[in-house]
C-alpha cells in the first residue's frame, strides 16, 4: 500500500496527483495518475492529507499517462480474470403435431344412370408443422338402405393440401347421401335407359296450325308421349281471354298426319301429357283456376276420359303447374302458391308455397303435402324417384323490388335469377 502526503496550502482550483504502484506477484505492473478539479471557496486545506489506495483483487492492466495542461488521457483496454461461464443451451420449441382441416364434399356429376360412375372429391389440409397421415371415410346411404364406406388415406407435409377423390358405381336406382365426418352431399341414381329408342324421328312435323298464339307461361310441360297405341300430343289453342285456353290431345296417323281425339279447358297455361307404363293418357290443366287431371287409356282406336279435381293444390290463373309420372305410373302433380291477402290477419299475405299432390292408381288415391319457400318459384320440372320420392327443380320467379334489384328504364319488373331444387 502506498502514501503521499502533500503540503497545505492556499488554493483556488484543487489538484491532487495520485502515483500508485500496483505490485502482484512481487513486481510492479503499473501506476495511474488522474487529475480531479472542481471548484472551491478559498479555505486552508488542513496540514496533512493522506490518501490510499488498496490493491484490487483483480489484475488489471492499466498505461500510465501524464496529465498536464494540454495532455489527453488514454486508458487501454483492460481485462480481469474471472471464471469461465458455463455454456447455456436454448430450449426447443415443440413442434405441432400434424393437423387436418376438411375442406367441401362435392360429388360429380350428381346425377347418373345406374352402373355409371360416380366420384366423390374432398380436400384435405395439414395445419400442423409435422408429416401426417389422414384416413378419409367415404360413407354412402340409399334412402331404405344400409350404409357403405370406403376409406382413402391421404399423407400431407405442412401446409400441403391435396384433394382426396373416390370414383364408384351404384347397381340400384335412387337418391345417394354421402358425408365425411360432418361434410355431405347427394346424388341421384336413375334407371338405366333402354338400349334402342322408342321412337326415332327423322324430321319435324307439324302437329296443328291453329296452336295458341299467346303462350308465354310454357316451355316446361311435358307434351308429347308415345304408348304402345301410338304417338299422342297435347297443345293449347286461343279461347276466350289468355286465362281462358282451351287443350287439345292429338294422336299421330299412320301417314303422318295429326288428328284431335279428345279436348278441355287448360285455363291460362299448356296442359300437361303423361303417359302410365300400361298406356294411360293424363292430361292436366287449370280449367277456371282449378287443377283438374282428365285420364283415359284408347280403346280399338277410340278414347274415353274422365275429369277429377286435384286436391289441395293451388288454384288461380298462376298456378305455374307442371307434373311428372314413374315407372309404377304414380303421378305428382306441382304447383306455386303466389301471395294473396290473407283471410285471417288483414293487411298480411300468405307465403310463397309450392304445393304438390300424388295420385297413386294402385290404390286409387291422393297423396297431397306443400312447403313454405323464401320467394317465389316457378317453371319446375317434376322427376319421380323410387321409395315414391319427388324431385323438383324451379326458377325463382320475383319482382326486382322484392328481391331489391334497380329495375333499369324499359326493363321488365320481374327477374329470373336463381334456381331451386328440392
Amino acid at each position: 500500500m502506498a502514501e503521499r502526503k502533500k503540503s497545505p496550502k492556499s488554493i483556488s482550483r484543487r489538484e491532487f496527483l495520485v502515483d500508485a504502484g500496483l505490485m502482484a506477484s512481487g513486481a510492479a505492473i503499473g501506476s495511474i495518475a488522474f487529475l480531479m478539479s472542481c471548484r472551491a471557496t478559498e479555505k486552508t486545506v488542513p496540514p496533512t492529507v493522506t490518501e490510499t489506495i488498496k490493491e484490487p483483487t483483480t489484475n488489471t492492466l492499466h498505461t500510465a499517462t501524464t496529465i498536464g495542461p494540454t495532455s489527453t488521457s488514454t486508458l487501454s483496454p483492460s481485462f480481469t480474470s474471472e471464471p469461465s461461464p458455463t455454456p447455456t443451451t436454448t430450449p426447443s420449441v415443440p413442434l405441432d403435431a400434424a393437423r387436418f382441416v376438411l375442406g367441401d364434399l362435392t360429388v360429380t356429376p350428381m346425377a347418373v344412370m345406374v352402373g355409371e360412375e360416380v366420384t366423390y372429391s374432398i380436400q384435405v389440409s395439414n395445419t400442423g408443422d409435422t408429416e401426417g397421415s389422414y384416413t378419409v371415410v367415404f360413407r354412402c346411404k340409399n334412402l331404405g338402405g344400409s350404409i357403405s364406406s370406403d376409406n382413402v388415406e391421404v399423407t400431407l407435409k405442412p401446409d400441403q393440401t391435396k384433394t382426396v377423390t373416390l370414383t364408384t358405381t351404384k347397381n340400384e336406382s335412387g337418391i345417394y347421401f354421402v358425408n365425411v365426418n360432418d361434410k355431405s352431399s347427394q346424388y341421384i341414381v336413375t334407371p338405366r335407359l333402354a338400349t334402342k329408342p322408342f321412337a326415332r324421328q327423322t324430321g319435324i312435323e307439324v302437329v296443328t296450325n291453329n296452336a295458341a298464339v299467346f303462350n308465354p307461361k310454357g316451355g316446361n310441360q311435358t307434351r308429347i308421349v308415345r304408348t304402345r297405341d301410338g304417338v299422342f300430343a297435347v297443345y293449347i289453342i286461343e279461347g276466350s281471354s289468355d286465362d281462358d285456353h282451351k287443350w287439345r290431345l292429338a294422336k299421330r296417323q299412320s301417314n303422318g298426319s295429326w288428328v284431335v281425339i279428345a279436348q278441355g279447358d287448360a285455363g291460362m297455361f299448356p296442359a300437361n301429357l303423361l303417359a302410365s307404363p300400361e298406356g294411360t293418357l293424363y292430361v292436366i290443366g287449370w280449367s277456371k283456376g282449378i287443377g283438374m287431371m282428365w285420364s283415359g287409356k284408347p280403346n280399338n282406336g277410340t278414347l274415353v276420359m274422365t275429369s277429377t279435381i286435384i286436391p289441395d293444390v293451388a288454384q288461380g290463373d298462376y298456378p305455374y303447374p307442371s307434373a311428372g309420372i314413374d315407372a309404377n305410373g304414380n303421378i305428382r302433380v306441382l304447383a306455386s302458391g303466389i301471395p294473396t291477402p290473407d283471410p285471417l290477419i288483414k293487411g298480411k299475405m300468405t307465403p310463397h308455397e309450392l304445393r304438390w299432390a300424388c295420385y297413386i292408381p294402385s290404390q286409387s288415391r291422393w297423396v297431397t303435402g306443400a312447403c313454405q319457400v323464401d320467394y317465389g318459384y316457378t317453371y319446375s320440372y317434376v322427376f319421380s324417384c323410387p321409395e315414391g320420392r319427388m324431385l323438383a327443380v324451379s326458377t325463382r320467379d320475383n319482382g326486382r323490388d322484392e328481391l331489391g334489384i334497380t329495375q333499369p328504364p324499359g326493363a321488365a319488373p320481374w327477374v329470373f335469377n336463381a334456381f331451386m331444387y328440392w
